[in-house]
């Protein structure tokens, strides 16, 4: 064998189409080159083009370039002789997607077969092993495009491409480069590799599409990049359908590689013009004339015996003529089959050094390390000779070789890619991008020069934020730092969606955004005083605590992943300290949130009282002074020029309800009136001029204001628009001096607070020096305050907006540079930061010891790190000298008092001038005539603001001896005081019905129940409880004929006539009461027993009664006098209802005296008893008393005291109360008053023989005023036992 014989190669072409979703074979039959050769490789080519049906369609005549310069390249290498037994790998496929789906399949094959692509720039394909690629990468292709852009500054391109692998990749690539570069790319359409354009829908959807990205333009000027097929976009530029595209004036294309300098493409169209101008990129390649000639004689012989050529048969297959030749991708085909064969020549001179034909082993050992030997090839063409390769590549000395990654990497100083530009006729080479750079002719580009592809307007599509903007700067030394978190406020709320956010607040010429530059600056100065590592985050609220609150959940839950630029994320358990919020709506509700964590909150603007509260937040902090001490300022402001009638306007926020609820209540104390206060949404779609006629009707000109600045500037601009018609003198709230200052005209005079500066930082001023407004990560924050402030865009980015090129060299002069490191705002913010810089570094010294915190220490001794940040101070310098500041007080506010500033005309402008100040609770206006107040023509006058009894009849502190006119100005339209004037007389006249119709109500109900009651008292007298007497001894009661007699002094006495029933010792029968039950209680003997049984058989009704060994005696209501009767006469009782005469009661129940007199007892409950003539009270052991009063329990027995209202006349010993074993009861059967005509059911009387009736103390009216109740009326019996008429044993009433 010789060596020469290496160089034989067989060709087996394979067709393959294009489809859209993948590639797949026409025809599996090989075209087979040098069928009989040994050394064999493959080549995959497209060689048919799809039809749109997934049918194999015409043939590509690109593709039988490359087949001719395969076999150009073939033939040249097989002119050393014959190799027999050996495979060498395949070269091809022609698409990238294809490439990828054999690499899949020769995946794992052992030993690798390498692959050798002129065509697949796939970066993905890098991933293989066993694959390079004699062309570059889409990648690089990519550099050179936007390159391109950049050196004509184009910042607004659109992209143009097929949706096969290759043209979705590059356009995907030039869109992210082109973030990379600030070109904003926008995707305009995507085509299929089928499309012809035959159908007008599609054309003239692309038209509108085109035309819709030039209204965005400047000058409607907008270059177009095509990134596809040479064969749609070659469909696109046809005649026919051009004629629709010359609508589309100014736009400037430039092609992809894959149309290249192929002329075929644009020499078809009619009208040159159009077409004229575009720019291709196109493979560095050097002209082989060889490979020309070669394919020409195959073309013009293709007819003499193709059916052992199968070159030749594709070629008579091709319909319509030959094409131009395309030089692009030939000297990319040469390379890839030297390559493959300078592998194999290495490997041989590796394994066979030593021999002059091929060794034992050399197959093995090729299969085994051909990819590796592959991958290492650094070949020249200078190597050659002109028998065994190409002249031209010879005499360039053409050269490549592959990186680490199979890509292609040609010689220094050679070209990857070429510039042309075609003019009409031909394409013209104007550049080329070597070693990463472009190189452009410029005097070839003159007429490109003045072409502008850029935004006019904001490019939306392209300002592409995160889904939560921020600004993150990384500590010093890595991760691990403590983090500030800072919250601004720097857009407006969204009107629509409340968690989005709406219009810049540029009105603030960017305090807002300068605020939070002076966050990360003092963040990077408390670094170097401190030696500790922070880091720093920042986010937008957008002024709504719904999107504050989302932002703050998504951040600390960990949802929101950012990248710390060093590889890690950040770390959201690292906040130590959050500065911020503006808004106290903002700051209350997340402020609950982050003292649940333990993290300390320091506002630089929130001044709500609600923040006071250190039950609830006992880790807030502020920089600035609570609403409490501005409130009673504004007052004592009123109160020093002797006003006593103002108006209040407030915003319906937290800071402004809050403010007016202090302003109300520090008024009534001072005795000032205020009008009805007036609320202001901070809605955008306010009615400002309503609120302009709310104010008026009040008929003052002095107004307190709290609210915001930008509800300030919408009422002064509101204002200004009707200055003839309302005029306004405001006592503002802090943070409005500069928007009164700007509308001077309408408020001059007005009085506004602002909190004292104390500036810690110097070096701030010259940080905005320096500062420009370059694209940064995450944010277009302050580029976006620049265009604002500057009025022009800044240089770079697709951010645009309508204005004009911001100039080379642009920065903040020394005026701005002063008004914005004097605003209190920024300077608070650089406070709040040193503050806690500084405590953070004591926290980390005292708890935290080794790491920084926050740390675990720190979160369980929060209260000591709260009492580290309460005693911070920081060292000012002042006018040479450095003095210590307590940053907060004791209440945790900021140790700062206000500056009182007046509005006031200086030439033809207006300043704000110092008139006094407010610290400690004390106001200071030393000269108050340095005080201007102004009339609505803008002359000097006194304002007085007095309060009249129209004025101030709402308010509790009027005065009506006042009658001084009520303001100093009159408004020039009365329409609103007559509209008032008439609201009154109707509210009047209301109020005056009413009135009239409660007096009749209440003197009708008045009479009414005055009748009612007199007649009740009527009723009461005439229906007084009854008395019964019982008596003891062997007597039986004859019926008793009851009459009552009253006495001058209106006592009434009873008398008893006794009748016989034949029995001698004269027992009578008292028909005043119906025969009741006695109640027996155990003996002071059996006081352990609680009740005693019923005798069977006994009932109350009966004739014949069980005698009672013991009997009750039972007290009556003493008088102040007895009356003596004869035994035979009735007492004078109280009249009643009952039937006066009664069925006898033959009961034989005999009552034991004992030792005491015979004397009458009443019945229990009427009263004190009389024994012997001397009353006593009852006496109940182990009872209750039926009133309810005081029992003594002593001696186990109970005394009941008589009640309360009864007189108690002769009082004497207490006797006994003793119950017999038999159960008896005493009831009052006397009916209640409601019952007049009661008639108690037949009974038996109750006898008691040898009864001598008692001489009895009349009961005495006294007792029973006031009236009693429907119970009180009742009388109170005691049942003992199973039985009784109310059924079971109870205290009942009657």
């Amino acid at each position: 064998m010789r060596l020469r014989d290496l160089f034989t190669a067989t060709l087996t072409v394979f067709t393959l189409v294009s489809l859209s979703a993948g590639y797949q074979q026409c025809e599996l039959n090989p075209l087979q080159v040098n069928p009989g050769a040994n050394a064999r490789f493959a080549l995959i080519l497209s060689v048919r083009q799809n039809d749109g049906n997934e049918e194999c369609s015409r043939v590509s005549q690109t593709a039988l370039q490359s087949i001719a310069a395969v076999e150009w390249a073939v033939n040249k290498i097989n002119r050393t002789g014959l190799l027999t037994g050996m495979t060498l790998g395949i070269l091809g496929p022609s698409r990238s997607y294809t490439a990828a789906s054999i690499l899949r399949l020769l995946d794992g094959v052992v030993p690798p077969v390498p692959v050798v692509s002129s065509f697949a720039s796939l970066p993905e394909l890098r991933q293989y092993y066993n694959f390079v690629r004699t062309i570059p990468a889409d990648s690089e292709q990519v550099k050179a495009i936007m390159q391109l852009m950049k050196h004509f500054g184009w910042t607004y391109i659109g992209i143009i491409h097929t949706n096969d692998n290759y043209g979705i990749n590059g356009a995907e690539a030039l869109k992210k480069a082109g973030k990379e570069h600030d070109i904003c790319v926008n995707i305009i359409y995507r085509l299929e590799t089928t499309d012809t354009f035959k159908n007008s829908s599609l054309r003239n959807g692309l038209t509108l599409r085109i035309r819709e990205i030039q209204s965005r333009t400047k000058n409607s000027e907008i270059l177009i990049v095509y990134f596809g097929m040479k064969s749609v976009i070659s469909s696109l530029f046809q005649p026919v359908y051009l004629q629709q595209m010359i609508e589309l004036r100014k736009v400037k294309w430039v092609m992809s590689d894959f149309v290249g300098t192929s002329p075929d493409v644009l020499t078809t169209s009619l009208n040159m013009q159009h077409t004229a101008g575009i720019f291709t990129v196109s493979m560095s390649s050097i002209p082989v004339p060889e490979v020309k000639t070669y394919f020409d004689e195959k073309w013009a012989t293709r007819l003499i015996q193709p059916q052992n050529d199968p070159l030749k048969r594709l070629m008579n297959e091709v319909q319509g003529p030959k094409e131009e030749w395309n030089k692009d991708f030939v000297m990319s085909n040469i390379d890839s089959v030297y390559a493959l064969v300078e592998a194999v020549r290495q490997a041989f001179l590796n394994k066979c050094q030593y021999y002059s034909t091929i060794c034992d082993g050399f197959d093995t050992f090729l299969k085994t390390n051909l990819v590796d030997t592959l991958r290492r090839v650094n070949f020249s063409y200078s190597s050659l000779n002109d028998t065994y390769g190409p002249t031209e590549l010879i005499n360039a000395e053409h050269g490549f070789s592959f990186d680490d990654q199979g890509d292609l990497v040609r010689d220094t100083g050679t070209p990857l890619y070429d510039i042309n530009i075609y003019d009409g006729s031909s394409f013209i080479k104007v550049g080329n991008f070597t070693n990463d750079q472009l190189h452009l002719d410029d005097s070839l580009l003159t007429v490109h020069t003045a072409f502008t592809s850029t935004c006019s307007i904001m490019c939306t599509e392209c300002t592409e934020m995160p889904k939560i903007p921020y600004r993150y700067m990384q500590g010093a030394t890595g991760s691990g730092s403590s983090l500030f978190l800072g919250i601004f406020t720097l857009h407006d709320k969204n009107k629509t969606d409340e968690f989005q956010c709406g219009s810049f607040r540029n009105h603030t010429v960017g305090y807002d955004t300068i605020g939070m530059e002076a966050f990360f600056h003092a963040v990077q100065e408390v670094r170097r005083v401190t030696g500790l590592n922070f880091s720093a985050i920042a986010f937008d609220d957008c002024y709504s605590l719904n999107s504050a609150s989302y932002i703050v959940s998504e951040f600390l839950s960990g949802n929101m992943q950012i990248s710390d630029g060093a590889g890690g994320l950040v770390d959201p358990q690292r906040v130590a300290v959050v500065i911020g919020p503006y808004s106290s709506g903002v700051t209350v509700p997340l402020s609950f949130q982050f003292m649940n964590l333990k993290i300390p909150v320091v506002s630089y603007a929130s001044t709500s009282p609600d923040l006071d509260d250190r039950n609830n937040f006992p880790y807030f902090f502020r920089t600035v002074p609570s609403d409490i001490d501005q409130a009673a300022a504004m007052i004592q402001i009123i109160r020093k020029f002797n006003w006593h009638y103002v108006g209040l306007v407030y915003v319906d926020n937290n800071y402004g309800s809050k403010g007016k609820e202090l302003l109300m209540r520090y008024a009534i104390e001072h005795s000032i009136c205020i009008a009805d206060p007036i609320v202001v949404s901070d809605s955008p779609n306010e009615d400002y001029y309503n609120v302009l006629a709310k104010m008026n009707s009040k008929k003052t000109s002095v107004f307190l204001y709290f609210g915001t600045d930008t509800v300030m500037r919408n009422i002064l601009q509101k204002l200004d628009v009707f200055r003839d018609n309302f005029h306004f003198m405001f006592i503002a709230s802090e943070d409005n001096y500069d928007i009164l200052q700007q509308f001077g005209a309408v408020s001059e005079g007005s009085l506004v607070f602002k909190i004292d500066t104390i500036t810690v930082d110097k070096t701030f001023n010259q940080y905005l020096r320096d500062r420009t407004p370059q694209l940064e990560t995450g944010n277009s924050w302050f580029r976006e305050f620049w265009s604002y402030y500057f009025g022009c865009n800044p240089i770079g980015g697709f951010d645009k907006r309508d204005f004009a090129e911001c100039s080379n060299g642009q920065y903040f002069n020394d005026s701005s540079i002063s008004k914005f490191v004097n605003d209190q705002s920024v300077n608070q913010i650089m406070n709040a930061v040193y503050a806690s810089g500084v405590a953070l570094k004591e926290v980390q010294e005292k708890l935290c010891i080794i790491s920084p915190p926050p740390c675990e220490n720190s979160m369980e001794r929060a209260n000591e790190m709260a009492a580290i940040f309460q005693d911070v101070k920081l060292n000012i310098s002042q006018s040479g000298s450095t003095s210590q500041f307590q940053v907060f007080n004791n209440e945790r506010n900021g140790n700062l008092g206000f500056e009182i500033l007046n509005v006031q005309q200086s030439g033809n402008s207006y300043r704000n001038v110092k008139v006094g100040s407010y610290r400690s609770g004390s106001l200071t206006m030393e000269n108050i005539e340095s005080v201007h107040f102004y009339d609505q023509d803008g002359r000097r006058t006194q304002m007085k603001s007095e309060c009249t009894r129209e004025l101030c009849s709402h308010c509790s502190v009027y005065n009506p001896t006042t009658t001084t006119m009520s303001t100093a100005t009159q408004t020039k339209t009365e329409k609103p005081l007559e509209e008032l004037r008439t609201a009154d007389v109707i509210l009047i006249v209301l109020l005056s019905v009413i009135c009239v119709f409660l007096c009749i109500s209440i003197t009708f109900v008045t009479c009414y129940f005055r009748k009612k009651i007199k007649d009740l008292r009527l009723r009461m007298l005439n229906n007084q409880p009854k008395i019964v007497y019982a008596n003891d001894g062997a007597h039986h009661f004859n019926t008793l004929n009851l009459r009552s007699e009253a006495t001058s002094n209106g006592t009434i006495h009873f008398q008893n006539e006794e009748r016989s029933h034949g029995n001698d010792s004269g027992g009578v029968v008292n028909e005043a009461f119906l025969p009741d039950n006695y109640l027996h209680v155990a003996s002071s003997e059996k006081a352990s027993s609680p009740r005693i049984s019923n005798p069977a058989g006994y009932s109350p009704l009966s004739n014949n009664p069980p005698v009672a060994p013991e009997m009750v005696k039972i007290q009556t209501r003493p008088t102040s006098a007895i009356q003596n009767r004869p035994s035979q006469r009735k007492p004078d009782l109280p009249p009643r209802d009952h039937p006066q005469n009664h069925k006898s009661n033959n009961s034989t129940s005999s009552l034991d005296s004992g030792n005491l007199t015979p004397n009458g007892y009443p019945k229990m409950g009427t009263g004190p008893s009389v024994l012997n003539g001397v009353m006593t009270p009852l006496s109940v052991s182990g009872s209750v008393s039926p009133r309810g009063s005081e029992v003594n329990s002593s001696s186990g027995q109970s005394q009941v005291q008589p009640r309360m209202g009864t007189s108690l006349q002769n009082s004497a010993q207490n006797s006994p109360l003793r119950f017999s074993p038999q159960e008896y009861s005493l009831q009052d059967k006397g009916h209640s008053p409601q019952t007049p005509n009661y008639t108690p059911p037949n009974q038996s009387p109750i006898r008691t023989p040898n009864f001598t009736p008692p001489q009895l103390s009349p009961v005495s009216l006294e007792t029973f005023s006031p009236p009693l109740n429907s119970n009180e009326q009742r009388r109170t019996r005691l049942v003992s036992g199973a039985s009784s008429p109310d059924g079971e044993g109870k205290i009942s009433q009657v």
